[in-house]
């Protein structure tokens, strides 16, 4: 596995797990229902995101490059890189 690949798996392991743990875009029911939308979004986006990642370099994955991620998936991913 070159640096790239092991990057890139490691991001999408990272995204998964907070998403996992609701360290990252976890809603509940005391906010707002259009800020709980939001957030669900951003959390799908961001384990869907993760799923791609983690395939980076296999034979079956659905990630070559950032284009295949949705507009969603790429702010998602971009937001996780800032912190």
């Amino acid at each position: 596995m070159n640096n790239a690949e092991e990057y890139y798996v490691k991001l999408g392991q990272r995204l998964i797990k907070d998403c996992e743990e609701n360290k990252i875009y976890a809603s509940n029911s005391k906010q707002p229902l259009e800020k709980q939308r939001q957030l669900d979004e951003k959390w799908n986006a961001a384990v869907t995101a993760g799923n791609k990642l983690v395939t980076y370099g296999t034979t079956w994955t659905r990630f070559k490059s950032v284009d295949d991620l949705t507009q969603l998936e790429k702010e998602v991913v971009l937001e996780q890189i800032k912190v």
